[in-house]
């Protein structure tokens, strides 16, 4: 169960280090497996000679009993270690996807070049009062004001990093914050 914990990450957990290291995290553990697998497998001995003691229920000998445990671990086992490290690829470069669209739309430009029009963000319900409701094009600036203030910059910080005035930080920020107490107050 730890094992997997870094590569799940379940609610509230948090990484102290970047996704991507998830990756070869899980390609060593399959290396791991893979070594042991092949040690099994491709071993001319029982390796544990209690093993030999046990009385057997079929024809199979215990050196084949160990060999095609080794085979079911090398197969099946090495396919869990590579899904799941495809699984953090395919997240690791949607998320790079995801920032260069938000880096876009934070420069006011929407799909495709065209320029977003007001509606309500989905990340607001549509009966929030106008004071929290956000434009498409304001909602990234908005979630990275939010993530600026939560890594402790000030507010001239981060005005200077989203070329903004600070007044429309200090705004931002009061607007999300806001929003972030409604919805965790269920909580």
């Amino acid at each position: 169960m730890m094992f997997w914990r870094p590569v799940i990450l379940a609610w509230p957990a948090r990484s102290s280090w970047p996704r991507w290291t998830v990756i070869p995290y899980l390609l060593l553990a399959d290396l791991q497996n893979t070594v042991l697998a092949a040690i099994l497998t491709l071993s001319d001995r029982v390796i544990y000679p209690a093993y030999l003691t046990v009385p057997r229920t079929g024809t199979i000998t215990a050196l084949e009993d160990q060999s095609v445990a080794g085979v079911i671990m090398w197969v099946p086992g090495s396919l869990v270690f590579l899904v799941a490290a495809v699984g953090v690829v395919m997240e690791t470069l949607g998320a790079r996807g995801q920032a260069a669209l938000q880096g876009r739309l934070v420069e006011g430009e929407g799909l495709a070049g065209t320029q977003p029009g007001p509606r309500c963000s989905p990340a607001f319900p549509a009966n929030a009062p106008p004071s929290v409701m956000l434009s498409a094009a304001e909602e990234p600036v908005a979630l990275k004001t939010a993530d600026n203030d939560v890594e402790g910059l000030s507010n001239p910080e981060i005005a200077e990093t989203l070329h903004v005035k600070p007044g429309t930080v200090k705004s931002r920020v009061h607007r999300a914050r806001l929003f972030l107490r409604r919805r965790l107050a269920e909580y």
